[in-house]
């Protein structure tokens, strides 16, 4: 469907192609920008040589994937006009695998549907299937392409609160670990001696319980099962994680996603969006 973006430049004397690019948008989609002719500024129609400046209004026509709606109430944790950020409960994908169009994204275009506004939604991050907390999401393919380099350059600050097995014996430190696929189990990650995958986990121990530890993570990388196969690696699994600790199916994950920042890239503003420590059964 068509999409329309608006944004209010905070650059000055640059031409909208390197303006585009500045936002780490790709090849193929400033083509389609380029040859939509769907480009304005303070309302007149515009081509990508054009010179914007600061507090010009940017409006782009492009063609975006509708997503799918799906019927479910859902916990808005922030929201503008480029990101919203939701609360997960456990037991629900944040997109769809192929099959199910019940997920929390399908919750969000819903929501936006129902404000007249079009259910066009991009997930950001990952939040495994039994964990719960704060998930992002963008609003178009512009928020979407910067904030993806964003956290490819490690400028999004995202902490964890997780409940593990045991006491664990350094009280705070890091973990890095090399990861790859388990060949066995292609829903499991595995620890190699090297790889492509390097792992980084910050942490520190916050309480301390009769068998278990509630336990503060930062990821300076994301990848898959990060923190999970970190802590399994430590001998003290993540309580309710069956993949790598001795759990059932039906226990929840005691991972919760509760504190996200970022220096927002339209407007320059900090965001911050918390949650308390508390888990969900």
């Amino acid at each position: 469907m068509l999409h329309e973006i608006k944004v209010i430049v905070k650059d000055n004397n640059i031409d909208l192609k390197t303006y585009l690019k500045k936002f780490h948008v790709g090849r193929s989609k400033i083509e389609e920008i380029r040859n939509s002719n769907m480009v304005f500024v303070n309302d007149e129609k515009v081509k990508l040589d054009y010179i914007v400046k600061f507090n010009d209004v940017l409006k782009i026509v492009s063609e975006e994937k509708e997503v799918p709606i799906y019927n479910k109430k859902i916990d808005i944790l922030y929201e503008d006009s480029f990101f919203i950020a939701v609360y997960k409960n456990p037991r629900i994908l944040v997109h769809s695998d192929g099959e199910d169009n019940k997920t929390l994204i399908n919750a969000v275009a819903f929501y936006l549907e129902n404000k007249k506004e079009d259910p066009i939604v991009y997930p950001l991050q990952r939040l495994d299937f039994k964990a719960q907390g704060i998930v992002i999401f963008a609003k178009n393919f512009l928020a979407c392409s910067i904030f993806s380099f964003m956290m490819e350059k490690h400028l999004i600050n995202k902490k964890y609160i997780l409940l593990c097995q045991g006491k664990l014996k350094e009280k705070k430190g890091t973990i890095s670990l090399y990861l790859g696929k388990d060949r066995h189990n292609s829903k499991k990650m595995v620890v190699l001696k090297h790889s492509d995958l390097l792992a980084v986990t910050k942490y520190e121990v916050l309480d301390e319980f009769n068998d278990s530890s509630l336990v503060q993570a930062t990821i300076l990388t994301g990848r898959k099962h990060q923190i999970r196969i970190s802590f399994a690696y430590l001998n003290h699994p993540i309580i309710g994680d069956e993949l790598y600790g001795n759990f059932s199916l039906q226990d929840n994950l005691k991972l919760k996603a509760v504190f996200l920042s970022f220096k927002h890239p339209f407007t320059l503003e900090n965001v911050k969006i918390s949650l308390n420590n508390s888990f969900e059964n």
